[in-house]
């Protein structure tokens, strides 16, 4: 729904359920730490074997502890204890007896989500499934409070032939101001444009950043009359590239971020941890790696041989820029090779071709 993912009840019963038990699987961090120990075992600085025990100690602490004091969901939870464990509301019109046979509820677990179930089953079959919960509605009323910015008319919540919703000046058509509506958080909040602080090259209009359906987007601000819009901008970390000075930013990739020359593919230089412009005070290189480590980030040189590590004290904001567009030509590509028919035999004239006559067939005498 809008390119959101929205918890079910079921997921958020799991998870409330593990957090206590496995809380440190949960922080955010986490996923950087596990992150820079295969990294570590990549480049040889620790075995496998003692990333795999760190990990096996600490799981095992957590999962014996849960065995021993979680909840069963499999056995079913007594309402009025899954309502003292979980903070979303669950069936609270239900009181915690079986309104058919007075005995306790239970909530449990199936493949279609949550529900509430009579502890007498199956001599009493009583039933409620819980629906997973929703995004707060859309508050009209809250959103139109708004006068517009350009001529002081009010402004009216509309919708777009695409379905994007936005806020239209009343005073339309001789006032076009507009603000895109989006979804923070579960809830619709109107975002007007924000200055980039970059000149249009075509029309000299200033640059803005606009949200709409699918996400952010720079334009020029004298749309319509002006249309261009720029390349998708990138996260400049401030560091040069060591092979062709290119820019090196920031990149997605299927996993996780990673670090690379917007100069690809003539350029192929990466990096999987972010770099800072700071230079490493033992051997010189031109930067610095930001690092997770236990006691918390550091600044690590990648130079073969120096092995410097230092307090991150302060770590610069990325910025994000836009780059001239360059007219990449793709090689052309080569015709595929055709296998070569081999070349027949040559065949002898149809006079010459002489063919054997077929000698009879001797009918087989019955034996008595």
């Amino acid at each position: 729904m809008d390119r959101r993912f929205i918890p079910t009840a079921l997921g958020r019963t799991v998870l409330e359920l593990l957090i206590p038990f496995f809380d440190d699987f949960f922080e955010t961090s986490y996923t950087a730490r596990m992150e820079e120990r295969l990294d570590e075992v990549e480049e040889g600085k620790i075995s496998w074997r003692n990333a795999l025990a760190e990990f096996d100690r600490t799981f095992t602490r957590d999962r014996d502890r849960a065995l021993k004091q979680m909840v069963s969901g499999k056995a079913g939870i007594p309402l009025s204890e899954a309502r003292g464990l979980l903070s979303f509301p669950i069936a609270p019109l239900i009181s915690e007896a079986c309104p058919h046979c007075g005995k306790k509820l239970k909530l449990r677990m199936g493949k279609n989500g949550l529900f509430v179930a009579c502890s007498g089953y199956p001599s009493c079959t009583f039933t409620e499934n819980i629906p997973d919960p929703e995004e707060d509605a859309v508050d009209v009323s809250e959103l139109e409070n708004t006068t517009c910015e350009e001529c002081g008319s009010p402004m009216k919540l509309r919708q777009g032939r695409t379905g994007s919703t936005f806020l239209g000046c009343t005073a339309y058509p001789k006032c076009r101001s507009v603000v895109n509506v989006v979804m923070t958080a579960g809830r619709a909040e109107a975002k007007p444009d924000e200055p980039t602080g970059e000149t249009c090259p075509e029309s000299g209009h200033p640059l803005v950043r606009r949200h709409g359906r699918f996400g952010a987007y720079i334009a020029c601000s004298g749309y319509p009359e002006c249309k261009y819009k720029p390349p998708k901008p990138v996260r400049d970390t401030g560091v040069r590239c060591p092979r062709d000075g290119g820019v090196i930013a920031e990149r997605r990739g299927r996993f996780r971020p990673f670090y690379g020359c917007v100069n690809y593919p003539a350029c192929d230089f990466t990096l999987s941890a972010r770099p800072v412009p700071q230079a490493c005070p033992q051997c010189g290189n031109p930067y610095l790696l930001l690092r997770e480590r236990k006691g918390g980030r550091v600044f690590a040189c990648d130079r073969p041989g120096c092995g410097y590590e230092g307090p991150a004290d302060e770590i610069p904001e990325m910025r994000e820029v836009f780059l001239p567009a360059t007219a990449r030509t793709k090689p052309a590509r080569a015709a595929p090779k055709r296998r070569a028919k081999p070349a027949a035999a040559s065949r002898p004239p149809a006079e010459e071709i002489v063919t054997a006559p077929r000698p009879k067939k001797t009918p087989r005498r019955a034996v008595k």
